[in-house]
């Protein structure tokens, strides 16, 4: 199980490529972006362990919601989503960057199921071992999309749209494992095909520029 949620995004991002055009493409255009992404997940990982911050579980709504967030995936992605919006802004292409902003997602990712593997060893429950890996991965699609949209739709007002989505796409994703805490297995899966078929499609019609 531990195998699984190491292996996944390295995976992807290799799975990934055959979408894109490899003509004139170094070696080091593939693999830097997600070394970077790998190193931007440092900080981050060092700052979760030595603020240590714990929300305990109030079983309310508005409770389980923000013990969700601060638990487990909601707090850890606006690190890497306010840099890469602060990087890729000032960036100009004459293509489509989304191979580069998926490898800086997979990259973090992969850093952070390292430190999750070191310490999850043996006690790994399916969700955190299987469904959470594959969740990680339709977010990546997700984010990645939203964010080529934010930067390089025709006009402000889309911009301005995919921006907000971008942002606040992880408070509603929230709701995900929010659906596992509660045992509500027929909305959880539901909800988690749903979302992993509506962001594998908008991603691949965004590498084929279909989105434009």
């Amino acid at each position: 199980m531990i195998v699984f949620l190491l292996a996944v995004m390295p995976f992807t991002y290799w799975g990934i490529q055959y979408l894109f055009d490899q003509d004139n493409v170094r070696m080091a255009d593939r693999i830097l972006p997600f070394f970077y992404g790998f190193i931007a997940a440092i900080p981050v990982i060092l700052l979760e362990w030595a603020l240590d911050v714990y929300f305990p579980l109030n079983w309310n709504p508005i409770g389980i919601y923000v013990y969700v967030f601060f638990n487990k995936e909601g707090i850890l992605l606006y690190p890497i989503l306010i840099l890469l919006f602060l990087i890729f802004r000032k960036k100009s292409y004459s293509g489509i960057p989304l191979r580069e902003l998926t490898a800086w997602f997979c990259g973090f990712y992969f850093m952070i199921a390292l430190s999750e593997a070191l310490i999850l060893r043996n006690a790994a429950t399916p969700f955190a071992a299987l469904l959470l890996p594959m969740l990680r991965v339709f977010t990546v699609l997700m984010m990645t999309t939203l964010l080529e949209r934010s930067l390089h739709a025709y006009s402000n007002m889309m911009k301005t749209i995919y921006t907000v989505l971008y942002f606040t796409a992880p408070l509603i994703l929230n709701f995900i494992p929010v659906l596992d805490l509660l045992n509500k297995t027929m909305l959880f899966y539901l909800a988690f095909f749903v979302f992993g078929g509506v962001s594998t499609v908008l991603y691949f019609l965004e590498s084929r520029g279909d989105l434009s």
